[in-house]
């Protein structure tokens, strides 16, 4: 019995895979990304079954408008929108105001999972990218 633990142990050691340094320490480095990415994904799903999916506060609602009007109007209607329902002074220019990364990331990820015929809601989307806090 002994003797198929330390087979099995050689069979999944790195020298095995015949890789180099370089390729081993790109396994790695992905392999702990991808970790802290579940990690992450879990942390937020159980505040989300804990909480419940909820918008709390009006910045994260904010950025969850914008991201709606960018999955319904486009990456150039969002880039000329003039919001005149936010306030920000006297309205807002949107497109030129904004850091994008938030809104088009969770725009990816609602367009991937319709694709795959998913049904969800940018509201659903938006709350486990942990955008809506």
């Amino acid at each position: 019995m002994s003797g198929l633990k330390s087979d099995l142990l050689n069979n999944l050691s790195f020298k095995t895979l015949k890789l180099k340094t370089k390729q081993q320490e790109l396994l790695i480095r992905v392999s702990i990304l991808c970790l802290v990415y579940i990690l992450t994904f879990i942390t937020r799903l159980f505040s989300v079954l804990r909480y419940e999916s909820m918008i709390h506060e009006f910045d994260p609602y904010f950025n969850y408008h914008t991201t709606l009007y960018l999955t319904e109007k486009g990456i150039y209607d969002f880039w000329n929108w003039f919001d005149s329902e936010s306030w920000y002074l006297l309205d807002r220019i949107i497109g030129g105001t904004l850091y994008l990364g938030l809104m088009v990331t969770a725009a990816l990820i609602y367009r991937t999972l319709r694709f795959l015929s998913f049904a969800v809601h940018i509201r659903e989307v938006c709350v486990l990218t942990a955008k809506s806090i």
